[in-house]
């Protein structure tokens, strides 16, 4: 038996048992309403050429998702889809994680197009920024972006919301951003440590290769080492 995989393996299982149950997603959209008002989404600044439809689909993505679409042509603008107030007060002392999908369906670099990614909670009076993006040295492409479980700092135990705001001086320069597959976890911190002591490894046969059964307060998990 390779002891020293077994340690690794080990030790993930107890990782992996100790957030068990403590995990949860506490806000998700894909857009399948087809509708911004259905999750409660709001544009402070007007909603412009904000749309839910099947353009501008992030790879891994579904339409319909939610676009930003060049068409009007805008100048100077700065358009926020707002969500809905997310509640992460049961998970005080813990983390908050946002993951999305984003494309940019770029025209040209004439003028630098960007898009935002903030949050904040309830309380604050301003809006910080978690992720920025740009047109910026790009000529006609097309990028996807898939971020995966980052850290929202300070939203463990808070309500709060997020938005994606694209902004620029002239939207001509982009064919569109797509947004889609929106989802917050939030995590609390393990409490205690987990009891090691009563963890027992078994062979497991017959088996095509080293085996074992990890038991851990009575479930068993097996696995090749």
């Amino acid at each position: 038996m390779n002891q020293k995989l077994f340690s690794k393996v080990f030790i993930a299982v107890l990782l992996l048992l100790c957030h068990k149950g403590f995990g949860q997603v506490i806000f998700s959209e894909d857009w399948s309403s087809s509708s911004f008002t259905t999750n409660g989404w709001t544009f402070p600044s007007g909603q412009a050429n904000w749309t839910v439809g099947a353009a501008y689909t992030p790879t891994g993505g579904t339409s319909p998702n939610a676009y930003f679409n060049w068409f009007p042509n805008i100048f100077n603008y700065s358009n926020e889809l707002v969500s809905p107030v997310i509640n992460a007060t049961a998970y005080s002392g813990g983390s908050v994680f946002l993951s999305y999908k984003l494309q940019l369906n770029n025209f040209g670099a004439g003028t630098v197009e960007q898009f935002a990614i903030e949050y904040k909670t309830i309380s604050s009076p301003s809006w910080f920024l978690l992720t920025n993006y740009s047109n910026a040295g790009l000529g006609g492409t097309v990028l996807n972006w898939n971020p995966t479980n980052v850290v929202l700092p300070g939203m463990a135990g808070q309500q709060f919301q997020i938005r994606f705001r694209a902004y620029g001086p002239n939207s001509w320069w982009i064919n569109g951003w797509g947004v889609d597959d929106i989802n917050v976890l939030a995590l609390n911190p393990c409490s205690g440590t987990p009891n090691a002591g009563t963890a027992v490894a078994t062979p497991n046969n017959p088996c095509p290769a080293d085996c074992v059964t990890l038991s851990l307060n009575g479930a068993s998990i097996a696995g090749g080492l």
